[in-house]
């Protein structure tokens, strides 16, 4: 009996200890990753950020063109004695110019920029565009056939004064013409679609989120 027993004891001892091996070396405890944010990749972008960036952009560009507008005139040049039709000439002269249209940015200030968070929305205002130069292309220059009166032949000839009043004439309609409403609406349309562009193209570099709206003072 008591061999019985020292065996049973023993065989109790070695369930204990092959137990307490598997506890420690074979079972597994559930783990938990922790994730920790990197806070700095999150923070928004403050709205002074975001002048910076434009502002330093407007710096650069100062005036910016952003519409071209092909035009064109046309003046009369009569001469005559009398002023009588017998003894009257006249040609019609046309003439072809490029108009060129500017956004200055100098004037932009950081009341000019809003930042709307929750779009992630930028809007500027500009001011409108405007006309900066007129070139006339004297090599396009057309001029018609001389219409004579009865007592009259020839061309007309003009001295170096009448062709440079005649060129003062032409500029000024073509400056006219590019002071047209339609004209400076399609100018500002242009305005819009480049310096949107351009200030999305700057904001992108500082967050791939941001989005730019172009509105005009």
């Amino acid at each position: 009996m008591r061999k019985l027993l020292w065996n049973l004891f023993k065989i109790a001892v070695i369930v204990m200890i092959g137990y307490g091996i598997y506890d420690n070396y074979f079972r597994t405890e559930p783990t938990h990753t922790v994730t920790v944010e990197d806070h700095d990749s999150i923070l928004p972008h403050t709205e002074a950020e975001i002048s910076e960036v434009i502002l330093g952009e407007s710096r650069k560009k100062q005036e910016l063109v952003v519409y071209e507008q092909e035009l064109s005139a046309t003046q009369t040049i009569t001469t005559g004695i009398l002023d009588l039709d017998i003894f009257r000439k006249s040609k019609e002269v046309r003439s072809f110019g490029t108009a060129i249209y500017i956004v200055d940015l100098s004037s932009l200030s950081e009341t000019d920029i809003t930042f709307d968070a929750d779009t992630s929305l930028v809007t500027v205002s500009v001011p409108h565009a405007a006309l900066k130069t007129v070139t006339l292309n004297a090599e396009k220059t057309e001029f018609s056939d001389v219409e004579h009166g009865l007592l009259t032949w020839g061309d007309i000839r003009l001295t170096p004064e009448q062709q440079n009043l005649l060129t003062q004439e032409l500029q000024t309609e073509l400056e006219s013409a590019a002071a047209d409403p339609s004209i400076l609406t399609k100018a500002d349309l242009g305005a819009e679609e480049a310096l949107k562009e351009l200030f999305g193209t700057v904001l992108h570099t500082l967050d791939p989120d941001l989005s730019a709206r172009v509105t005009f003072r």
